[in-house]
């Protein structure tokens, strides 16, 4: 007997098994998960090219929660906070034909900022120590604390997870390894909620598939699993987030003073700048969001058919602040100034298309730019105290 079948062969034998007695082994509980607990055993395995992927989609209209599958057609690597990838949906294709770009916060793929922490890798074994911990009353209060830190990462003392008034020793070393995974989860959580919010408020504002691509919807990739540790099934934890936007085959505005210049002509590089200026400048002032990591990379210069031109968008907010309902306006237009985000791609633009291009663009700070300027870069600490209690 080669091998017994049993629904999607839950059971094989194994190979070194002798003639006329076959052991069998359990390959997965449950057929429909056999390939995610592949991916977790193997953290390099699942966002390859040519993979097929298991999405839990969630329309951007509000309809009901339905399962897609799609291939893997092209990946971003390397993964930098969230790993990027093309995608082609097989199944069903109704409404979702063509290639989309899938975005995936998955916490095993926060390399850069675990080397900022001085933090190991994501292991198999650091994931069960957070699993074991999850519900724990200080765990469950360090995400709250992490959760409601208006900014995207908490300060460098938030990543130190050790537990005063614990022993030394394992135990210690294992809480401590639970809180580091917890907060890069936490991370990648408050990354996926930035960008859903940059993306509902684009709609509201109809710039959705203009100045932004267009969203498809929030997806989630399904790990559910029941473990004796954990005392409740852990569907909406485990499960990795990620969302669905527009495919857009194109090259960020960094590409124009690289060393190989990409298709427009010099003569179109001033107007594809000043888009992404512009674009920047409508959001800061009509959108509740600060982009933390405004910059050229953060773009995409593609060639729009139907207008037969060329045209930038802006792409990545998972470093998007969201403001809240108790800063006041003063407090809010001073953050702006300090992060400065029209700068962050004209005067960047203008320097390095001038050293490396020897090209001239011109960049012109807007007036709403000039005023945060005025207010709160050119006064001193006291004057700045004085016009926050006026405010």
């Amino acid at each position: 007997m080669a091998s017994i079948v049993l629904g999607t062969a839950i059971l094989e034998p194994i190979p070194s098994a002798g003639p006329g007695r076959v052991p069998l082994r359990r390959r997965a509980s449950a057929p429909e998960l056999a390939n995610l607990n592949a991916i977790y055993g193997n953290p390099e395995e699942p966002y390859q090219v040519g993979n097929s992927i298991r999405l839990q989609h969630q329309g951007s209209s509000g309809r009901q929660n339905r399962t897609i599958n799609a291939r893997i057609v092209r990946v971003f690597a390397p993964f930098s906070m969230a790993a990027v990838m093309v995608v082609r949906v097989f199944e069903p294709t109704v409404d979702l034909e063509g290639e989309f770009v899938l975005k995936v916060y998955d916490q095993r793929y926060t390399g850069e900022l675990r080397k900022q922490y001085g933090v190991q890798s994501w292991s198999r074994t650091r994931d069960m120590k957070l699993e074991r911990r999850r519900w724990s009353k200080q765990l469950v209060k360090f995400f709250y604390k992490i959760m409601a830190d208006d900014y995207i990462y908490a300060g460098e003392d938030e990543g130190d997870t050790s537990n005063d008034g614990h022993e030394d020793g394992d135990d210690n070393q294992d809480e401590e390894d639970a809180g580091d995974e917890l907060f890069f989860q936490t991370i990648c959580l408050k990354m996926y909620r930035a960008e859903l919010e940059v993306y509902r408020q684009a709609r509201q504002h109809g710039i959705d598939g203009t100045d932004v691509p267009r969203f498809i919807g929030s997806v989630r990739i399904p790990t559910t699993y029941r473990s004796k540790n954990c005392c409740a099934e852990s569907a909406n934890i485990k499960g990795v987030p990620g969302i669905l936007i527009q495919y857009l085959p194109g090259f960020p505005l960094q590409a124009l003073y690289e060393k190989e210049c990409p298709p427009p002509p010099r003569s179109e590089w001033q107007s594809l700048v000043d888009e992404g200026v512009r674009i920047v400048h409508y959001m800061t002032t009509n959108m509740d969001i600060r982009n933390d990591d405004c910059c050229p990379r953060n773009t995409v210069v593609h060639w729009d058919p139907v207008t037969q031109r060329w045209k930038c968008k802006l792409i990545d907010f998972g470093h998007c602040a969201i403001r809240s309902k108790g800063v006041s306006d003063w407090e809010w237009r001073e953050r702006q100034a300090w992060q400065d985000e029209e700068g962050s791609i004209g005067r960047h633009m203008e320097v390095f298309l001038r050293e490396r291009k020897k090209y001239d663009y011109v960049y012109e700070k807007s007036q709403y730019s000039l005023d945060l300027s005025e207010d709160f870069l050119k006064r001193t600490p006291g004057e700045l105290e004085k016009g926050m209690n006026a405010s």
